[in-house]
């Protein structure tokens, strides 16, 4: 299974499971065949209003994931949606076997802090060339895919405060289930 592959069975799922959603893959822009610019975000989106960009990327094994992989102009993008209100979303698949549905769905302005690409003026450190994607962005892996939990997120939270789901955020979208 390749990218594209893999980002429309994930949107294929949420479209089935937020019938008010919509969605685009963007493709690749070309002339005579040949890819003429670099798109800015593989997916573009609308839930309730709300727009939402993401940079998709499939990885195949749980290693270090490089982070030269979301290129310069993809984050800067990426940033002006988050910028003019809409959510900004770097998406980061694995596929290891048939039915995988490990996703990390990263805020871009956390990815950006977390991965070192905007520094303090005097931050003399090199920024990390790669991340572990479970240390650095656990919380926001999701596992199966929740899309209940993700599209309460989307409608109720500003668009950088939202993390994966904790027993106290469950209990907030589904109430208290606890028998007494």
């Amino acid at each position: 299974m390749n990218e594209t592959q893999y980002t429309n069975k994930f949107m294929k799922a949420w479209k089935a499971a937020e019938p008010t959603l919509w969605w685009h893959k963007v493709a690749d822009p070309t002339t005579g065949g040949w890819m003429s610019r670099t798109r800015a975000v593989d997916v573009i989106a609308c839930l309730d209003g709300r727009l939402i960009g993401m940079e998709w990327k499939l990885r195949k094994n749980d290693g270090r994931f490089s982070i030269s992989a979301v290129r310069h102009i993809q984050v800067l993008t990426l940033l002006s949606i988050q910028n003019a209100g809409g959510y900004a979303l770097v998406a980061i698949g694995r596929y290891k076997k048939h039915n995988d549905r490990l996703v990390y769905l990263i805020p871009v302005r956390e990815w950006v802090k977390r991965c070192g690409i905007l520094k303090e003026p005097n931050d003399t450190t090199s920024p990390p060339k790669s991340v572990n994607l479970h240390d650095t962005f656990g919380e926001f892996e999701f596992r199966p895919w929740d899309f209940k939990w993700f599209g309460y997120n989307i409608r109720k939270y500003l668009p950088t405060i939202y993390a994966a789901p904790t027993p106290e955020r469950m209990k907030e979208l589904h109430g208290d289930t606890e028998e007494k």
